[in-house]
């Protein structure tokens, strides 16, 4: 009953439109607060958690619920591809870019994106999870476009994956 509630609470977010209450806030900080939400879970999956956060990226202008809804689902999305290895690492990364955007990463050393493609998985109902909605991502891309910010996905190089998205500084 919790799991049906919570996909058509997901459901809903992503099909009713509401705006946004952006104002300047304290990216260290909302970061901070996410990695401390998701750390035990972590733990207790052998995943260690970093963060990396640019002295000049401490500002970002959005809603502070839904960017913490944003980073909260790529953060679950890390772990649960980190879960079957059990053991892993996840880093939380931000940066200025040149275009008045915050970038903030999310990257795991995980087997990447798979043979999904980045379109495919912001697509509602879209998932490689046994137990997933596939609305995770879909929700992701809708309230960073609200923002005015960008948002993709990649396999790395040296293996894992990229969630990258931005946002307006401050």
């Amino acid at each position: 009953l919790g799991r049906l509630s919570s996909m058509l609470n997901d459901f809903l977010s992503l099909a009713r439109p509401h705006g946004i209450q952006a104002k300047p806030f304290d990216l260290a900080e909302l970061v901070g607060e996410v990695v401390e939400l998701k750390r035990p879970l972590a733990e207790e999956q052998g995943v260690t958690v970093t963060t990396e956060l640019a002295a000049d990226a401490r500002t970002a202008r959005g809603d502070v619920p839904k960017v913490k809804q944003v980073l909260l689902n790529l953060l679950a999305n890390a772990l649960e591809a980190l879960r079957e290895r059990g053991r892993g690492n996840i880093a939380v990364r931000t940066r200025t870019k040149a275009s008045g955007f915050v970038e903030i990463s999310v990257l795991d050393d995980g087997p990447g994106l798979g043979e999904k493609s980045e379109q495919d998985l912001f697509q509602p109902f879209v998932t490689t999870k046994e137990a997933g909605t596939g609305l995770g991502l879909a929700i992701v891309k809708k309230i960073v476009l609200l923002h005015g910010g960008t948002v993709h996905l990649e396999s790395r190089p040296e293996g894992g994956a990229a969630a990258v998205f931005t946002l307006p500084s401050g």
